[in-house]
């Protein structure tokens, strides 16, 4: 492949990731969740990787802690995400809340 077919392809992987992030705003503004990009993304992650450290937390989303701390600050506001401390080491540790559904 030419450099100019690698640049195409560059930039048209660049060109569609700002689509689809454009798309997941629209869509988060109109679901009314009130949750902005950064938020639904810390939720994610806190629900996939749960009980993790706020560091390890930001590692695994290539984001830095402090960063990461003004989005859990707000999610724990909203009691959508817990602090919790870690039983081996007694360390704070995050992950989202689940509302457990009754079974019959």
């Amino acid at each position: 492949m030419s450099n100019q077919s690698f640049e195409s392809i560059g930039f048209l992987t660049v060109d569609v990731s700002r689509l689809l992030r454009r798309r997941f705003e629209y869509a988060l503004a109109t679901a009314g969740l009130g949750l902005t990009a950064g938020e639904a993304r810390t939720l994610a992650y806190a629900d996939h990787y749960g009980g993790v450290r706020q560091a390890v937390l930001a590692d695994k989303m290539g984001i830095e802690p402090m960063t990461l701390v003004g989005f859990l600050d707000r999610l724990e506001a909203r009691g959508l995400v817990a602090r919790e401390p870690d039983p081996g080491t007694g360390a704070p540790s995050w992950s989202a809340r689940r509302e457990r559904r009754k079974t019959s």
